[in-house]
Protein backbone atom coordinates (compact mmCIF):
# COMPACT_ATOMS: atom_id res chain seq x y z
CA UNK A 1 0.00 0.00 0.00
CA UNK A 2 1.39 3.64 -0.61
CA UNK A 3 2.15 5.50 2.37
CA UNK A 4 -0.80 8.08 1.29
CA UNK A 5 -4.23 7.39 1.03
CA UNK A 6 -6.92 9.24 -1.31
CA UNK A 7 -10.39 9.27 -1.27
CA UNK A 8 -10.34 9.12 -5.11
CA UNK A 9 -8.07 6.10 -5.76
CA UNK A 10 -8.82 4.09 -2.43
CA UNK A 11 -11.61 4.81 -0.93
CA UNK A 12 -13.97 5.53 -3.44
CA UNK A 13 -14.25 2.13 -5.35
CA UNK A 14 -14.87 0.81 -1.90
CA UNK A 15 -17.94 2.73 -1.15
CA UNK A 16 -19.08 2.32 -4.91
CA UNK A 17 -18.92 -1.41 -4.05
CA UNK A 18 -20.31 -1.47 -0.97
CA UNK A 19 -22.85 1.65 -0.37
CA UNK A 20 -23.40 2.34 -3.81
CA UNK A 21 -27.13 0.98 -3.72
CA UNK A 22 -28.27 3.30 -1.15
CA UNK A 23 -25.69 6.03 -1.14
CA UNK A 24 -25.69 7.01 -4.91
CA UNK A 25 -28.94 9.47 -5.12
CA UNK A 26 -32.21 10.23 -3.22
CA UNK A 27 -32.38 11.64 0.25
CA UNK A 28 -28.93 9.60 1.92
CA UNK A 29 -25.89 11.45 2.10
CA UNK A 30 -24.55 10.57 -1.65
CA UNK A 31 -20.83 9.73 -0.98
CA UNK A 32 -20.82 7.08 -3.65
CA UNK A 33 -22.71 9.22 -6.04
CA UNK A 34 -21.56 8.89 -10.00
CA UNK A 35 -19.80 12.02 -9.40
CA UNK A 36 -16.53 11.90 -7.57
CA UNK A 37 -16.30 15.24 -6.70
CA UNK A 38 -19.48 15.57 -5.63
CA UNK A 39 -18.84 12.29 -3.64
CA UNK A 40 -15.58 13.59 -2.61
CA UNK A 41 -17.42 16.78 -0.38
CA UNK A 42 -20.09 14.57 1.36
CA UNK A 43 -17.81 11.96 2.20
CA UNK A 44 -15.31 14.19 3.96
CA UNK A 45 -17.99 15.95 5.90
CA UNK A 46 -19.69 12.36 7.06
CA UNK A 47 -15.99 9.81 7.06
CA UNK A 48 -16.41 9.94 11.37
CA UNK A 49 -20.12 9.30 11.19
CA UNK A 50 -19.00 6.37 7.20
CA UNK A 51 -16.53 4.95 10.20
CA UNK A 52 -18.71 4.09 13.34
CA UNK A 53 -21.49 2.97 10.76
CA UNK A 54 -18.83 0.59 9.31
CA UNK A 55 -17.33 -0.57 12.29
CA UNK A 56 -20.80 -1.06 14.16
CA UNK A 57 -21.98 -2.99 11.69
CA UNK A 58 -24.94 -0.89 10.63
CA UNK A 59 -23.86 -1.00 7.20
CA UNK A 60 -24.08 -1.96 4.17
CA UNK A 61 -27.95 -1.91 5.19
CA UNK A 62 -29.23 -5.43 3.94
CA UNK A 63 -25.70 -7.33 3.92
CA UNK A 64 -24.13 -6.15 6.78
CA UNK A 65 -26.60 -7.07 9.88
CA UNK A 66 -24.57 -5.87 13.22
CA UNK A 67 -21.50 -7.57 12.47
CA UNK A 68 -17.74 -6.89 12.13
CA UNK A 69 -16.05 -5.55 9.59
CA UNK A 70 -14.51 -8.87 7.89
CA UNK A 71 -17.83 -10.63 8.76
CA UNK A 72 -20.41 -11.80 6.29
CA UNK A 73 -22.21 -9.61 4.37
CA UNK A 74 -19.76 -6.66 6.17
CA UNK A 75 -16.68 -4.82 4.44
CA UNK A 76 -13.74 -6.62 4.80
CA UNK A 77 -10.84 -5.87 7.59
CA UNK A 78 -8.43 -4.06 4.76
CA UNK A 79 -11.49 -2.26 2.86
CA UNK A 80 -12.66 -0.94 6.89
CA UNK A 81 -8.61 -0.45 7.80
CA UNK A 82 -7.96 1.81 4.60
CA UNK A 83 -11.30 3.56 5.65
CA UNK A 84 -10.37 4.30 8.68
CA UNK A 85 -6.63 5.05 8.46
CA UNK A 86 -8.21 7.79 5.82
CA UNK A 87 -10.24 9.50 8.39
CA UNK A 88 -7.27 9.51 11.03
CA UNK A 89 -5.30 10.94 7.76
CA UNK A 90 -7.74 13.83 7.56
CA UNK A 91 -9.72 12.44 4.54
CA UNK A 92 -8.05 13.36 1.73
CA UNK A 93 -8.91 13.96 -1.54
Amino acid sequence: MSDEISFQADIRPIFLASCSACHAAGNLPNFASPDAAASYRVAARESEEILEVLEEGEMPLGTCSGGAPGTSGCVSMADFQLVSDWVEAGSPE
